[in-house]
């Protein structure tokens, strides 16, 4: 065999291998069922610097001024806590099979809405909906951990976009980093300890949820 065609053989296997080696042989995201507890802590990127700054002129920033969000999730329902750069902080509870959301900011009254406007800070599986194969970009080091990069663009109204970037655990499949938009990535613990008991709204929560489901029964129409 010619020693040049040889050649050009195994070097043409070689990169195929080193593709192979670069293509996961999954794309799953496997998020705590059940009862847990985990964080997501803002401020620093993969390389241990902030970032502040939008990827491009034309994409849209929005990861606002949160720091860490403490998230409980128990039978009865789901409990956040957000923290705020500032020193602030607000309570998200999540009802189960409510289809509402009741928050509260420092100082503030409860208020119940529909959970679809609390949908960009959900922090859990629904979140990595949009990660497979299509958006896998690479394989990256976070965290020090080998992880699984996957990048999705929305685009929106006015041709800005919205950018949307994954780490994912390579062994564990768990989500490591969830970045949106320029703003800083969140970064992912899990595994925490879970409160002795339930969580249970108090009463200013409670009564604002019965207000919004009130709001929400259809009322008869007279006269027709």
């Amino acid at each position: 065999m010619n020693r040049v065609f040889f050649g050009a053989v195994v070097a043409a296997l070689l990169l195929g291998c080193t593709l192979c080696a670069q293509e996961p042989t999954t794309h799953e995201v496997s998020f705590p069922s059940g009862d847990a507890a985990w964080t997501i802590t803002f401020g620093e990127d993969r390389g241990g610097a902030a970032t502040q700054r939008a990827d491009s002129a034309k994409e849209k920033t929005v990861a606002g001024q949160v720091a860490k969000i403490e998230i409980v999730r128990m039978a009865d329902g789901r409990h956040d806590i957000v923290n705020y750069a500032n020193g602030s902080k607000a309570e998200i509870w999540w009802p189960a099979r409510a289809g509402l959301v009741v928050f509260r900011m420092d100082g503030e009254r409860a208020n119940a809405f529909r959970s679809g406007y609390f949908d960009g800070q959900r922090y859990d599986a629904a979140a990595f909906q949009w990660v497979s194969r299509d958006t896998f970009l690479g394989m990256e080091t976070f965290g020090g951990r080998s992880c699984r990069h996957y990048v999705f663009e929305q685009m929106l109204v006015g041709g800005e976009k919205i950018v949307f970037q994954a780490w994912i655990d390579n062994q564990t499949n768990r989500p490591v980093a969830l970045k949106v938009g320029g703003g800083a990535a969140g970064v992912f613990a899990f595994d925490l300890p879970l409160p002795d008991r339930a969580y249970a709204p108090d009463s200013e929560f409670a009564a604002a949820l019965e207000r919004c489901r009130e709001a929400l029964v259809p009322r008869k129409s007279y006269g027709r």
